[in-house]
């Protein structure tokens, strides 16, 4: 019990420790560590560094809010290891689909497809384990309902200034979001054989 309350604290500690170090520097520092359309393989670091960079602290704040939950959630019921791992999938998965994805998106910043990628990989693992039925049920209807989100998201404008006052890059939420199913079905089948 101790030792994961530790994992918990050090997973947690660590993302809202770089995002926070990242996010609070002056402005036209900021921008040099988000995604930019057409950087070219010379910048493939900001692909990692904009899942860590933010707006604003109202937007650091709400995002490290969500992170604290979904990685304390993650901690707790799959382990440290299965965590970071999931989220370094939503992370790539943000990332080909900025590179590779159907959508324009010029420039991009902020956790919000990594934070839909771990929702997304806690609520299916949960579905996919083994346990009691109404615990399933949960996971099944978290899993209804967050799409729903995501599918509602995709009908604003990219671009569109959503409630926290910054740019949405909706379609982030979708590949985050399927990196995450899609890295729950991977471990599921791979525990399965």
């Amino acid at each position: 019990m101790k030792r994961r309350l530790l994992a918990v604290i050090l997973v947690v500690l660590a993302v809202a420790g770089i995002a926070a170090a990242v996010s609070l520097l002056p402005r036209y520092q900021i921008t040099a560590f988000g995604w930019r359309a057409g950087g070219g393989w010379t910048d493939a670091w900001r692909l990692a560094s904009a899942h860590f960079v933010h707006i604003d602290a109202r937007h650091l704040a709400i995002n490290l809010a969500a992170a604290v939950l979904l990685l304390g959630m993650g901690v707790w019921l799959q382990g440290a290891r299965a965590t970071l791992s999931a989220g370094a999938a939503a992370m790539l998965a943000v990332d080909l689909g900025l590179l590779f994805g159907p959508w324009q998106i010029d420039w991009y910043v902020g956790m919000s497809g990594l934070l839909h990628g771990l929702f997304a990989w806690l609520a299916a693992s949960l579905l996919l384990q083994p346990g009691e039925r109404g615990g399933r049920l949960i996971a099944a209807l978290l899993l209804v309902g967050g799409s729903f989100k995501v599918w509602l998201d995709l009908a604003h404008p990219l671009g569109e200034t959503g409630w926290l006052g910054v740019p949405l890059a909706t379609p982030a939420h979708l590949y985050g979001w399927s990196g995450g199913i899609a890295w729950a079905l991977v471990v599921w089948w791979l525990r399965r054989r």
